[in-house]
């Protein structure tokens, strides 16, 4: 499927984890682009893409994620601000999955 989300705030965002797979996904974003936390939740808040073709302008951060960020088979394009990515777990990319690194 495809989403789309043209944000004040955050791109997408949530609380336990974000999984996109097989999906094109278009983010414009004055804050962060896709972001997830864990308040008081251990093992919450991973980003999993698969498969997926992305692409992030972003006021703050592209990607912020609260545990572990995996990027798979993915075209991800990201133009932020601060930083393409902030990660606090383990970082997992599939080498060419990010276009503008």
């Amino acid at each position: 499927g495809n989403i789309y989300a043209k944000s004040k705030k955050d791109g997408l965002r949530g609380s336990d984890g974000i999984y996109l797979i097989n999906t094109d996904v278009k983010i414009e974003s004055e804050g962060s682009g896709i972001v997830t936390t864990n308040i008081g939740k251990k093992n919450k808040g991973a980003i999993g893409i698969e498969g997926a073709k992305i692409s992030i302008v972003a006021g703050e951060y592209g990607i912020v994620c609260a545990e572990n960020l995996h990027v798979n088979s993915s075209d991800i394009y990201c133009k932020s601000i601060i930083e393409d990515k902030k990660v606090d777990g383990e970082i997992f990319i599939e080498e060419g999955s990010f276009t503008n690194e």
